[in-house]
């Protein structure tokens, strides 16, 4: 959790959190080799993903925080703020580089670059801010951590599956200045200095609503028969329906003091969807190759039970089938959203009678 000025943005992923048992550890901060081999293919993705699918622009590596629950690793940190560290600890590459990586041990609480800690006892996968906003920083828990978890500790998958979530957070980290950037300026233009603001804030705010939820849930499952619809005109027809149901919705329930809240969603779709595609694309190439789409985005979305990323990663899919180049477009103005987008993609294919 990031402070903006008095304005509070966090993105988490979506696993809650839980307790981590102790285990025997070496006097030194070693990455034992499983870990390591699981880091490097979390950074081979990274790199893989961002220069192929996301298209980003070449840029090196944020902070990246691994933890277990003796040490921290700390990979392409900056010297000024990470004291008190011993070097090395593990040999890692990034784009045919080496990576520099440190390590600290702790008692119990993990040094972040913003500042804070957290409780090594629990396990975090985020990305955030730091130096005054213009620095993004990733810090996760390393698998083993999460394998003592009783819902992951007998999943054959718990490894693949937090690989999508560091690559998910990772794409956070290129998203977050211009999406923070936005957010602040809204806050500023609603006078709403203290607002903590995350990506479940729609749902937060108004998922106890039933009607709001059973539109909602109508409008992601009509999105996600979108997304398996074979035939590109069928598609596209579930698509105009899905974007009816959307607008008939944000129409009801973002109404008076509550109409700030459609662009807090258009943000927080477009963080978490491009996120969720990213974890999506590294399960085509690398954590599930070859299995069907169907088994792949049910993979993607695990618990289905977060809004922001279930309804995000449907639009993301979309996009990629129906928008060339909405990578610049997503990536380049924090203002442009999935729903603008796709209604564009709709209004192309249907042009007007003279």
């Amino acid at each position: 959790m990031t402070a903006l000025g008095r304005v509070i943005v966090a993105f988490a992923v979506a696993v809650p959190l839980q307790s981590a048992l102790p285990i025997d550890r070496p006097a030194a901060c070693q990455l034992n080799e499983s870990n390591r081999r699981w880091v490097q293919r979390a950074l081979d993705g990274w790199d893989r993903i961002g220069r192929n699918d996301l298209r980003l622009s070449p840029s090196a590596l944020p902070w990246i925080v691994l933890y277990d629950d003796a040490c921290a690793w700390h990979l392409a940190f900056d010297d000024a703020l990470l004291a008190d560290s011993e070097p090395g600890g593990a040999a890692l590459l990034f784009a045919a580089e080496p990576v520099r990586v440190r390590s600290r041990r702790h008692a119990g609480s993990v040094w972040l670059p913003d500042g804070s800690a957290i409780p090594a006892s629990q396990n975090v996968a985020r990305a955030s801010l730091y130096r005054d906003a213009t620095a993004t920083f990733f810090v996760v828990a390393l698998p083993e951590m999460w394998k003592r978890d009783p819902r992951f500790a007998r999943d054959v998958h718990t490894d693949d599956f937090f690989l999508g979530v560091a690559i998910h957070e990772l794409t956070h980290t290129r998203h977050l200045p211009a999406i923070v950037e936005r957010l602040t300026t809204l806050a500023t233009q609603y006078q709403l200095p203290n607002l903590t603001l995350d990506d479940d804030l729609i749902q937060n705010r108004f998922g106890g609503t039933a009607s709001v939820r059973r539109a909602w849930e109508a409008e992601r499952d009509l999105l996600y028969q979108a997304v398996a619809e074979p035939d590109a005109a069928t598609r596209a027809a579930l698509v105009a329906r899905a974007l009816a149901m959307a607008r008939q919705r944000r129409a009801r329930t973002f109404t008076g003091a509550n109409r700030r809240y459609m662009e807090f969603e258009d943000l927080f779709l477009s963080m978490e969807g491009a996120g969720q595609w990213a974890a999506y694309k590294l399960a085509q190439s690398d954590t599930r190759p070859g299995e069907p789409d169907a088994v792949i985005i049910d993979f993607v979305r695990s618990t289905r039970r977060y809004w922001s990323q279930e309804e995000g990663l449907a639009l993301f899919l979309l996009l990629d089938r129906m928008v060339p180049d909405w990578q610049a477009q997503i990536f380049g103005h924090a203002e442009v959203s999935a729903f603008s987008l796709l209604e564009m993609a709709l209004r192309l294919r249907t042009p007007s009678s003279p």
